[in-house]
C-alpha cells in the first residue's frame, strides 16, 4: 500500500522552494524549505518557521522523496 495520503507530487523541487509534507498537518507552521536536492530525487528540507515549533524540531533536517512534498497552495495555505 502506498504511503502517500494525497496524489503523489511530480513537480521537481529546487532549493528555496516552500513545500509541505504529505503526512503533516496542513498548517502554516508545518511548512518546510527545500535546502538541497540529491541526484536520486530525495529532497533535504527544514521547517520554514522553526520558532513556532518545539526546540527538538527547530534544526532538524528531513530527507523526503519528491512525491511526498506538495505545494502548500494546494491545501489553501498562503505563503
Amino acid at each position: 500500500m502506498p504511503r502517500t495520503l494525497n496524489k503523489a507530487n511530480t513537480h521537481p523541487w529546487k532549493p528555496g522552494d516552500i513545500v509541505i509534507h504529505d503526512r503533516e498537518a496542513k498548517e502554516h507552521r508545518m511548512l518546510r524549505v527545500v535546502t538541497f536536492v540529491r541526484k536520486d530525487g530525495v529532497c533535504l528540507t527544514k521547517y520554514a518557521y522553526p520558532k513556532e515549533l518545539p526546540i527538538r524540531y527547530r534544526s532538524k533536517t528531513f530527507y523526503d522523496r519528491t512525491e511526498y512534498l506538495h505545494n502548500p497552495k494546494r491545501f489553501g495555505i498562503k505563503l
